[in-house]
């Protein structure tokens, strides 16, 4: 997938299951961020599958990876992540209109949950619920560009590349260390 020298990975655990970040140094870059899933082999395993490079130790690459296992502790402080938060990601793959769905869907406050109905209203586009869909099941950067904070307009969770079980989790976790009410 990313057969590059300059590509670096951290594989690291989570009180959810080990986790992997693929990344590029020079500009430092998120390529892809690897979630614990029941329904496919352990990120560790994924990545010498897809040959991500080599093991790596980036400041921002750390820094990110301390913030992500502080949230799965429900420690969660946005002071650690880039501002904006697609700052450090490589967004180039994906067209315009892609782009304005993932950075909608990353301003989406933590505990919050928005609609795919919302989001597509969010990005001038009120009938394309099903893109928004489509484009969140492309997400590579689940946690920093928040997918699972997106849920159907009846109230259901939907798809997660992480598996409905671990959504669910997620947005529990964040509504038990919210100081705000979701909707």
């Amino acid at each position: 997938m990313y057969k590059n020298i300059n590509t670096y990975q951290l594989v690291f655990p989570t009180p959810f299951g080990e986790m992997a970040l693929s990344y590029v140094e020079r500009p430092f870059l998120i390529q892809e961020v690897c979630l614990p899933c029941q329904n496919r082999t352990d990120p560790a395993e994924s990545v010498k599958r897809i040959d991500w490079g080599i093991s790596g130790a980036h400041p921002h690459a750390i820094e990110l990876v301390d913030s992500i296992i502080g949230y799965f502790h429900g420690r969660f402080n946005p002071r650690t992540w880039p501002s904006p938060p697609w700052a450090w990601m490589n967004l180039d793959r994906f067209t315009p209109l892609q782009q304005s769905t993932l950075k909608a869907v990353a301003e989406i406050p933590y505990g919050q949950l928005r609609s795919y109905k919302w989001v597509a209203k969010r990005i001038g586009r009120l009938g394309a619920a099903r893109f928004v869909g489509t484009t969140m099941a492309h997400n590579p950067y689940p946690i920093l560009i928040p997918c699972h904070r997106v849920i159907r307009s009846d109230g259901k969770p939907g798809q997660f590349g992480g598996g409905a079980d671990l959504k669910l989790k997620m947005i529990a976790l964040e509504k038990k260390h919210s100081t705000c009410v979701c909707s």
